[in-house]
């Protein structure tokens, strides 16, 4: 009976610990990386750190808004865009594609389409569109093909197939299926039902862990201390990054930004033919953005725009790079959500203000 009771006694004071330890945890850290009505970015959701976080709601202020392509009635399109979440609103908060910025802009009508081919190669989908009649039935005069640098050697020296064709009805299909995909960033919202749960462990652990390493052992995010504070969070000059920024830094070789650029040149030749212009935004990288602006950078910094910025091109390279780095230089804040591997809107203006289409 003395053991039962011992055991029993134990067995209280450990689940009463453990409610102590999550209800601690979970008022003190995870309930503001998982709000109930605000977004909070992928890189935030990921690393529990707070003092990051940038809590926002999707809000829009632009006269005119792009289409989404199940939504589209048949109407002429100035600009087709197609590429990963940076195309398809992943950073959210206010203003979260950049086509809407392209559409008021220009005043021009921006159709947002999927990709149709079962590898990521963006342009396979739009040799698809253009055998297929697709590209000509909207009557579109520009192509916008984005991918997020870290994805753009492997999505773009892969074989390309200008000649792929694809059933109008199957095109269809999988058009009307892209309103169910989820576009956010590396990790999806999570639905909490409970105070007690396994995300205050990686609350706990990682913001002990932190402290001693840029990467805490099992997170994805690297935290960085910035020379200036660049951003509006408690934490301004924290920088947040997504460890693949760092890991395929290797295949910006000089050979396969070449092999990238030269598939894009035969696309641009093909569409040329249809009157169509090709235009390439490769979405800067978080830490290859704010990598000079890190204070004792042990780690290697990217040369993919410097390679591709000088070789012969027949399509518009957007250098967003370039471009938003000039933000930065000007001290302007929130370039990138804090919390996010998605620039803010402030990056889709500043990019789209000074693209032309012509």
């Amino acid at each position: 009976m003395i053991n039962y009771k011992k055991f029993t006694y134990s067995f209280l004071l450990i689940l009463a610990l453990l409610i102590v330890f999550h209800f601690t945890v979970w008022n003190v850290y995870t309930k503001y990386v998982f709000p109930e009505n605000f977004n909070i970015g992928d890189l935030g959701r990921m690393s529990y750190l707070k003092d990051s976080l940038s809590p926002r709601k999707n809000e829009f202020d632009l006269p005119k808004k792009h289409i989404e392509v199940y939504k589209w009635d048949g109407r002429p399109i100035d600009v087709l865009t197609l590429g990963d979440s940076f195309s398809n609103g992943g950073g959210n908060g206010k203003n979260t594609y950049y086509e809407d910025y392209i559409a008021s802009i220009n005043d021009f009508e921006v159709l947002n389409i999927k990709q149709l081919t079962s590898n990521d190669n963006y342009l396979n989908t739009i040799a698809v569109l253009n055998n297929s009649g697709f590209l000509k039935k909207t009557k579109v005069k520009y192509v916008l093909i984005e991918s997020v640098e870290r994805e753009a050697i492997r999505r773009f020296t892969m074989p390309t197939d200008l000649n792929l064709k694809m059933d109008d009805k199957d095109i269809e299909k999988k058009f009307q299926d892209s309103r169910n995909q989820f576009q956010g960033g590396p990790l999806a919202k999570e639905t909490i039902n409970s105070f007690i749960s396994n995300l205050n462990v990686n609350a706990f652990k990682y913001n002990v862990l932190y402290n001693f390493k840029d990467n805490a052992y099992g997170s994805q995010v690297y935290k960085h201390t910035l020379k200036k504070d660049m951003f509006t969070a408690k934490a301004p000059n924290t920088l947040l990054t997504y460890k693949h920024d760092y890991k395929r830094l290797h295949f910006a070789t000089k050979e396969n930004v070449e092999i990238l650029n030269k598939n894009f040149n035969k696309l641009a030749d093909v569409l040329a033919k249809k009157g169509i212009k090709l235009y390439f935004m490769p979405a800067v990288d978080k830490y290859n953005l704010y990598s000079g602006f890190i204070e004792d950078n042990k780690y290697p910094k990217s040369t993919f725009f410097e390679y591709l910025r000088v070789l012969p091109k027949k399509y518009i390279f957007i250098d967003t790079k370039e471009i938003l780095l000039e933000e930065l230089k000007k001290d302007k804040k929130d370039i990138y959500y804090s919390d996010d591997t998605h620039w803010s809107y402030k990056a889709s203006e500043a990019i789209f203000e000074k693209v032309k289409f012509d």
